[in-house]
């Protein structure tokens, strides 16, 4: 194992924000279509 654990924790947390962003806009998605399904309803 040549990585030592810094590095590796580095990776982590990197990927860790990449997930929680990913994770955000899809929530922030599902929010637009919800609206959208609301509007087309009241119509």
């Amino acid at each position: 194992m040549t990585e030592n654990f810094t590095d590796i924790r580095k990776d982590m947390k990197a990927l860790a924000l990449d997930v929680n962003s990913d994770v955000e806009l899809l929530f922030k998605e599902m929010a637009d279509v919800k609206r959208k399904v609301n509007k087309l309803e009241k119509k």
